[in-house]
């Protein structure tokens, strides 16, 4: 059965030797404040260093503005942590190695500064990346302990110049296919996925 964190008293049914009962009062209690995993999906392929890196340097200047890390790891709280992934043909962490999880702002400017216009290129393979970082991602053993001891829900957000592209000739046409699997995965995949908290997504 479903596990509400909250309820009403249209969610609670109570009876007393098989006769229901309508007197019943919920008693309120302080509201126990939830973590956060932000996952932040950096697109990684050749396009994003085009230019003279023009697409990479607003994505760093984004993720370096003081409000967005404030938004991401709030002063004294040790509920948020961040994943920083970039992708192109496979997904590893920001700095080439595995994922972990940020949970300082100083170790977060640092991860951005010293990695993110470091060119790596390659295709855009958008739809297994994201279907990557919304399962097989959060049970990574430091990700999925991160989740559990802090209550947290996911929250991945998508960073990319927007085509799915696994080979020269990709089209729309040759997308379909593959969009259609990432949906049904997003839709239907992460309830037995054995991932507690479903993603919200979003993307740029």
């Amino acid at each position: 059965t479903t596990l509400y964190r909250s309820l009403d008293e249209q969610l609670v049914t109570v009876s007393h030797n098989g006769s229901p009962q309508d007197d019943v009062e919920l008693i309120p209690h302080e509201p126990v404040s939830s973590g956060q995993l932000f996952v932040l999906l950096i697109d990684g392929s050749g396009s994003m260093y085009e230019n003279d890196g023009e697409r990479a340097k607003k994505v760093y200047q984004a993720l370096m503005n003081p409000d967005v890390i404030r938004g991401f790891l709030p002063d004294d709280n040790g509920g948020t942590g961040v994943v920083l992934l970039r992708f192109s043909s496979e997904v590893t962490g920001l700095d080439g190695q595995a994922p972990k999880v940020i949970k300082t702002a100083g170790e977060y400017r640092r991860m951005v500064k010293d990695n993110l216009m470091v060119p790596r290129g390659g295709y855009t393979h958008l739809y297994d990346a994201v279907k990557y970082s919304t399962s097989d991602l959060l049970k990574v053993p430091a990700i999925s302990r991160f989740l559990s001891v802090k209550a947290a829900q996911p929250t991945l957000v998508v960073l990319t110049d927007g085509f799915n592209n696994q080979a020269a000739n990709d089209t729309c046409g040759t997308n379909v296919d593959r969009l259609n699997d990432l949906l049904t995965h997003m839709n239907e995949g992460q309830k037995g996925s054995g991932v507690s908290a479903r993603s919200l997504v979003f993307t740029i």
